[in-house]
């Protein structure tokens, strides 16, 4: 069962229940966001009693997480990401997740920080349901499976890309991520552009006053890793204009 809640989401309209429940703050924003994530509690509240009542609950596997971080304008908060929602940042992107699977899991209670994306759950799922074979490679999904990332604590992913088109993308390889775009470049977001030139840049490190050769390669590596990442980009938008 795919379950997507409006709330909470635009239009800001809580239930009266909720907003007399939460404790009042000076921001009233926040208080209006918060009445309706309590609205939401009730609604998933209300599916766990049913799985209960006709006794699946310890037989489901039960998946809560988000497709994007919060709007801050509508008063939502991804700190300490930065970011919002509709960015590339890490408070657009990465959202909190539970799995609930108590017939599965043999250390439920332990947070995992594991990469994975979105598109990882279509074969997760599948395989858990038992389908025969990969079905990344048989019906051609993006994703991967990840249940030995939820179930083991053990990295499956390596690298990912958030999104990609001819104006903006993100990719993340290992503990490094790199940006390119104009949509977000305002001042608010501290978003700095790279302008990226191989041959003087590694010229310029080799004569950094004052810092060690160890560190000097540190840097070398960090730009090469950089460059290739943006390189990685190009070759992929290259791919999607001639598909188009």
């Amino acid at each position: 069962m795919y379950l997507a809640f409006q709330n909470p989401h635009t239009v800001l309209q809580p239930t009266l229940r909720s907003f007399k429940r939460i404790k009042t703050t000076v921001n009233q924003m926040r208080d209006v966001y918060t009445a309706l994530v309590l609205d939401m509690d009730f609604a998933v509240q209300n599916v766990m009693r049913a799985l209960k009542k006709n006794k699946l609950y310890e037989n489901t596997i039960i998946v809560f997480t988000s497709d994007n971080g919060g709007p801050v304008k509508h008063g939502a908060s991804n700190w300490p990401l930065r970011g919002q929602k509709s960015t590339l940042f890490e408070g657009g992107t990465r959202v909190p997740t539970f799995v609930h699977a108590p017939h599965l899991l043999k250390n439920p209670s332990y947070v995992n920080e594991r990469l994975m994306n979105i598109v990882d759950w279509m074969p997760t799922f599948l395989n858990l349901a038992g389908f025969k074979g990969n079905p990344s490679l048989k019906l051609d999904l993006d994703g991967i499976d990840q249940w030995n990332t939820i179930s083991k604590n053990r990295s499956v992913r390596t690298e990912m890309v958030y999104n990609i088109n001819h104006n903006s993308g993100a990719i993340r390889i290992g503990d490094y991520k790199i940006m390119f775009g104009n949509k977000w470049m305002r001042p608010s977001d501290y978003w700095h552009g790279v302008n990226l030139v191989i041959a003087p840049w590694l010229k310029w490190i080799r004569h950094i006053p004052g810092v060690s050769e160890s560190k000097k390669q540190i840097y070398k590596e960090h730009f090469i890793f950089t460059t290739k990442s943006f390189l990685h980009f190009e070759i992929i938008r290259l791919s999607l204009t001639n598909n188009s």
